[in-house]
């Protein structure tokens, strides 16, 4: 079996500070298997920003804050998250991608695949910390299979994707320095459809552009993904001052 190297393009952080401060994150060990397992292991990091969006679709019952499960509403979520944000998905293909709350956090991480040709049915198995966020997870598909019901800790489900619908699964309100590892797996039932294609999007400042690829995966992961938010250039600049002022106090002092 064809095994086609992932490509993933490491972007400046400062680079992305410069739109708005706004966040982004920081994703390490990207990999995926296509029946021989391959894996390209830690490699190198790619930082995936994204605009500021505010995620006012969510919909949830009354013990939401107590853990109950969170879910879009199937249009909010194609129609409002993925439309609002910009992003037209590829047919068939495991798309990544993050965006702000605000320009200083907290960040979300989504991830989305519209089925095109055949169903598909995709198990989500993230780490530790992935529910954390002030949004839990949402989705716009029900669970056939694990829970949603998580605001805190792992988050395990499966979805079943029918041939011509988008499922769109959000990690929503990450603190800075949140972090979660991420597994998606194809699984054999449904199952009429064969191995999918990958795409990690960043936001350039006008759009999202890709930034890493796969072709021919079962399966799709992330090490960590971390979010992160930049020091303000004004601070940056106020930090070179003050070194600058303690160096010319040292060069007087010695004069003296």
């Amino acid at each position: 079996m064809r095994k086609s190297a992932i490509a993933i393009v490491a972007v400046a952080a400062m680079g992305v500070a410069g739109a708005a401060n706004a966040g982004y994150w920081e994703v390490t060990g990207a990999n995926y298997a296509n029946g021989s397992n391959f894996d390209i292991g830690s490699g190198p990091s790619s930082t995936l920003g994204g605009p500021t969006m505010t995620l006012t679709n969510g919909v949830h019952d009354s013990s939401a804050l107590g853990g109950s499960p969170l879910s879009f509403d199937p249009v909010a979520a194609t129609g409002t998250v993925l439309t609002g944000l910009g992003i037209t998905l590829a047919n068939n293909t495991l798309t990544y991608f993050g965006f702000d709350q605000t320009s200083t956090g907290p960040g979300s991480f989504g991830v989305a695949f519209k089925a095109v040709g055949g169903n598909i049915r995709l198990g989500f198995n993230a780490g530790a910390n992935a529910s954390n966020g002030d949004q839990g997870v949402l989705a716009n598909m029900p669970v056939v299979a694990g829970s949603l019901n998580t605001f805190g800790g792992a988050f395990m489900g499966t979805f079943d994707v029918a041939s011509g619908s988008t499922l769109v699964v959000v990690f929503g309100g990450l603190a800075s320095g949140g972090q979660f590892s991420l597994n998606v797996t194809r699984a054999s039932s449904p199952g009429s459809m064969s191995n999918f294609e990958i795409s990690y999007l960043s936001f350039s400042g006008g759009s999202y552009t890709q930034v890493g690829s796969a072709t021919n995966a079962t399966a799709s992961g992330l090490n960590i993904g971390t979010y992160a938010i930049p020091v303000p250039a004004p601070a940056l600049l106020a930090g070179a001052g003050l070194v600058g002022a303690a160096a010319l106090r040292r060069r007087m002092a010695k004069k003296a």
